[in-house]
């Protein structure tokens, strides 16, 4: 009880009340309400096989743009290994195999777009794609949408608040998160690309109202600025035509005990469009071994982290803050990285950018050595070598073991 009152204090103190007091809801909402209705919305999603016949029936563009993809993974490097039934689970989990159905675009007619979250209704039904192909986060969704007052139906007697032609959406749940932006969102802009390709058809790109500095350049740098996006603020929007754009990932039910995989084909798409529509002129200084300091953020800080960095000075590592570069900086710091020591958060999506690097993540509560995910799952599909290093969990930070982090520098890397 003592533990969780200074996690609360800290999280008033750090994030302020009204933020404090959203968040709280917003967990109340998603833990108590969301599991008691969720049932109404998996009624009524429309998947792929559902989109694939509206648009047979309503002779409109549906297309499959690339093939499937299997993939497995080897297990991560670790200082003492896996062995025993442990390495039996892994195996099992990790590198057994895992399957990413062939990518689609379609093109949808009469479409309103509902709530902060853009929810996409057609028919009466709802774009499972649209809400990340989960009936939790498009339930969430629509709760935020009745919160502003806007109900996520379609009906003749609800009056769209604007009109719009022909829009592909970036708009949905934690698009303000830095990975879910990369990996769930700008993704899509290959579907979109095959599109406009084929037909002609020139759509604007829907984004949050709010988007980031960051959202922004990364945008631009693949390719689309100012002029060719709308903003959205939530409420209630018709369109004419709405082209969506499946996300290049497992399907849910083949993951039911990890976290989902995504195409790395997808993300090195993102890859080499940012990464040639980059500034280096804009760029600073950088080293090619990188250490990942969360010490301005909320949680996952390294408690030890002065201990740490004693370490790997001796290697060679220089200590950055992500949010103290700008984007252009970041990924070209990334480019050039050989080696990236971080803990465990969305700063590690910059491993995107890098080619064959050494990424070493330290872990704490929420992702541990036997449940690695999404930032192993980027490093071992995009050729780089990956290990992780245990943690002590200390409230909601961290506390690195430097022995086994020395251990696994001396694996990967040999020698200072």
């Amino acid at each position: 009880m003592h533990d969780a009152g200074t996690q609360a204090y800290r999280a008033l103190r750090d994030r302020g009340p009204r933020r404090f007091i959203a968040d709280a809801t917003a967990e109340t909402v998603e833990r108590w309400l969301v599991p008691r209705i969720d049932h109404w919305f998996a009624d009524r999603i429309l998947d792929e096989r559902s989109l694939s016949a509206i648009c047979a029936a309503g002779d409109t563009f549906f297309d499959h743009y690339d093939r499937a993809e299997s993939y497995a993974l080897d297990l991560p490097t670790t200082p003492d290994g896996y062995h025993g039934a442990e390495r039996e689970r892994m195996l099992e989990t990790y590198a057994s195999g895992m399957r990413i159905d062939a990518p689609y675009v379609c093109e949808l007619t009469d479409v309103d777009l509902v709530g902060p979250d853009a929810v996409s209704i057609k028919d009466r039904a709802y774009v499972f794609e649209n809400s990340l192909e989960s009936t939790k986060r498009l339930t969430t969704s629509s709760l935020r949408a009745v919160g502003e007052g806007t109900p996520p139906v379609q009906s003749p007697w609800l009056r769209p608040d604007r009109e719009f032609d022909t829009v592909v959406s970036l708009v949905g749940p934690w698009v303000g998160n830095y990975t879910h932006w990369f990996q769930d969102y700008l993704t899509r802009l290959e579907g979109f690309e095959h599109y406009r390709s084929k037909t002609g058809v020139d759509p604007a790109v829907l984004i949050p109202s709010g988007a980031s500095g960051w959202m922004r350049d990364a945008l631009r740098a693949v390719g689309y600025g100012p002029e060719q996006c709308i903003e959205w603020d939530g409420g209630r929007a018709r369109v004419d035509r709405l082209i969506v754009s499946s996300v290049r990932r497992e399907a849910r039910e083949r993951a039911p005990n990890r976290r989902i995989v995504y195409s790395p084909t997808g993300v090195r798409w993102v890859r080499n469009r940012i990464r040639s529509g980059i500034d280096a002129e804009r760029t600073v200084p950088h080293s090619e071994r990188i250490y990942l300091s969360r010490s301005n953020a909320l949680t996952r800080r390294v408690r030890n982290e002065d201990e740490v960095m004693a370490l790997l000075a001796d290697w060679g590592f220089e200590r950055y803050r992500p949010e103290e570069l700008s984007f252009a900086e970041q990924v070209t710091l990334f480019s050039n990285a050989e080696a990236i020591v971080s803990p465990h958060g969305s700063g590690l999506m910059n491993q995107i950018f890098a080619d064959d690097a050494a990424v070493i993540e330290l872990m704490g509560k929420k992702q541990t050595v036997t449940s690695p995910a999404t930032e192993y799952f980027y490093a071992e599909l995009l050729g780089h070598d990956y290990a992780c290093v245990p943690g002590e969990a200390v409230g909601i930070d961290l506390r690195t073991d430097v022995s086994g982090l020395e251990t696994v520098l001396e694996t990967l890397l040999g020698e200072p």
